[in-house]
């Protein structure tokens, strides 16, 4: 009589096996541990990461300016600039000292800026008082 099952070659599978409490608290005790030195290393490499990225940063802004540069022709740089007031036209520009050049404006003079100081000359220099006395009119009552 033939047989009616019959095994084919072994094979080893992944399948859950039932473990004593015992097993389940050393398991716990291990999976804690692990965990705290999981954390470290995390700390570890926040700290060791923390400096590396801040170079990394300036690292790629020293090549956002070369880059700038090479393809613009320019560089940025503090240079001393002035609001210089026409007077007669009733507008301010904005001049950088280095080459005298006008970098913003022209544009109309605010309310508050159209208002002269009276201790200004038109160049907002300080006034020449000399000149003041010798020009003053007396006032006729």
């Amino acid at each position: 009589m033939a047989r009616e099952t019959t095994d084919g070659p072994t094979f080893t599978k992944e399948l859950p096996i039932k473990i004593t409490e015992e097993e389940r608290n050393t398991k716990a005790r291990e999976a804690a541990a692990l965990r705290v030195d999981a954390a470290v290393i995390e700390a570890e490499i926040k700290a060791y990461a923390k400096p590396r990225n801040e170079k990394l940063a300036e690292l790629r802004t020293t090549i956002d300016a070369l880059s700038r540069a090479a393809t613009t022709g320019e560089v940025l740089a503090d240079v001393q600039c002035v609001e210089r007031k026409d007077w007669r036209r009733g507008e301010v520009s904005c001049v950088r000292l280095d080459t005298n050049e006008i970098y913003e404006g022209p544009r109309a003079m605010t309310p508050k800026e159209s208002q002269r100081e009276e201790f200004t000359d038109d160049d907002g220099s300080p006034p020449n008082k000399r000149r003041a006395k010798l020009t003053s009119v007396p006032s006729q009552h």
